[in-house]
């Protein structure tokens, strides 16, 4: 009876000592798997072209490890983009009508869709095989952590040089232009404010709206760059406080808002100007939307496309996010976009109808905009609420 009880006490100790090695083993690879994440910075490495100025805040994510684990399945290829719908329908039909249904399509705002992507980078999930909107801020701070995967498209030899960025691992797509949105029906090219600094003249007390940055990115960059156009200092913005503008969500509801007479001035990219006119000229009305062309710069806004680095990709997911990014920058793509507004990188695409071949350009600078966010966002916040 000793005999069997010292047999059983032995076997139940080895026993003991298989199970702890094999927890200190798999706790061991936690570890190590721990020690490969870092966290990303709102630092820039952009070039400033032209006039400079800046883009929404974020605070650095706390792990930047490139996935160990592809979230997809093979053949299909998560692609999140921002944009008109029925342009980014367009192109999906386009690049699918050879290759059958590849893509699934993630579609949100700009401001909305850049928070979906830092979020999901702090968390060390990021879902998609390429991100296609907002502006170049993320994309130098997901670069930055090695987070951008270092795929080149021979498109961009075709870009012309101020689109061109040879040591970043994403590309510029489209541009698109701020300009100054007024009602026809009360005002005209002469009445209308003629420079973004014409917006703080009292004429426009309560008559006009401004798109809050904290909830559009677009807003943002625009943001920063009146900042710096008015010497780095929040000058505009008390300017328009004190003609008690109307702080609206998205650069659509302003345009909304003046076409409904709601108010009558505003800040809008003019690819948006040009769709709603369109639009109301293929049903029947008469748009109320007429701008002018900043003569202090209409501020140029860049959308870049980049694809997420993730060593688990299949093979063939990996060549059609390269097919799909060669896709948006070919000279097929870019033209499908020219008739959204769009202005394309290319030098073989044509210009926007109506845009002046003189225009005189205001361009964010982006490291600027990494160093000065924060700051910007706190300080339009306390000027917007009264602070």
């Amino acid at each position: 009876m000793k005999n069997a009880s010292k047999i059983i006490l032995v076997m139940l100790l080895a026993f003991t000592l298989i199970f702890v090695g094999c927890g200190q083993q798999e706790q061991s690879k936690q570890s190590e798997a721990a020690e490969t994440t870092a966290a990303p910075v709102t630092t820039t490495q952009a070039k400033a072209v032209q006039t400079t100025a800046a883009a929404p805040t974020t605070v650095a994510p706390t792990t930047t490890e490139v996935a160990a684990i592809y979230p997809g399945k093979a053949g299909k290829i998560t692609v999140y983009i921002s944009g008109p719908a029925t342009m980014i329908e367009k192109l999906e039909q386009k690049f699918e009508a050879q290759r059958g249904d590849v893509i699934d399509i993630y579609h949100a705002g700009c401001g909305p869709l850049r928070q979906k992507v830092w979020a999901e980078a702090e968390a060390n999930n990021l879902q998609a095989d390429v991100f296609w909107g907002s502006n170049p801020l993320i994309y130098y701070m997901l670069d930055e952590k090695g987070l951008l995967d270092p795929y080149k498209s021979k498109q961009v030899d075709s870009f012309m040089p101020e689109y061109q960025l040879p040591d970043a691992n994403f590309s510029l797509t489209n541009a698109r232009y701020e300009v100054l949105v007024f009602n026809k029906q009360n005002l005209n090219k002469q009445t209308a404010p003629q420079a973004f600094g014409d917006l703080m003249d009292s004429q426009w007390l309560d008559k006009m709206a401004y798109t809050d940055l904290s909830q559009s990115s677009t807003a943002f960059a625009l943001s920063t760059a009146l900042w710096d156009m008015f010497g780095k200092k929040m000058t505009f913005f008390e300017g328009i406080k004190a003609n008690n503008a109307l702080i609206v969500p998205k650069s659509k509801t302003v345009a909304d808002k003046i076409q409904s007479g709601e108010i009558e001035v505003g800040i809008v990219p003019h690819d948006a100007i040009f769709r709603l006119t369109k639009k109301a000229k293929k049903e029947g009305y008469e748009s109320n939307l007429g701008f002018n062309w900043p003569k202090d710069g209409a501020i140029r806004l860049e959308r870049p496309i980049a694809i997420i680095k993730n060593d688990a990709r299949p093979p063939e997911n990996q060549a059609l996010a390269e097919e799909f990014v060669d896709f948006i920058l070919s000279k097929e793509a870019q033209n499908l976009m020219l008739k959204f507004g769009f202005v394309s990188v290319r030098g073989d695409v044509e210009m926007v109808k109506g845009i002046p071949e003189d225009l005189k350009v205001t361009t964010v600078d982006w490291k600027e905009a990494g160093k000065s966010e924060q700051m910007i966002r706190e300080d339009f916040k306390a000027i917007m609420s009264g602070n």
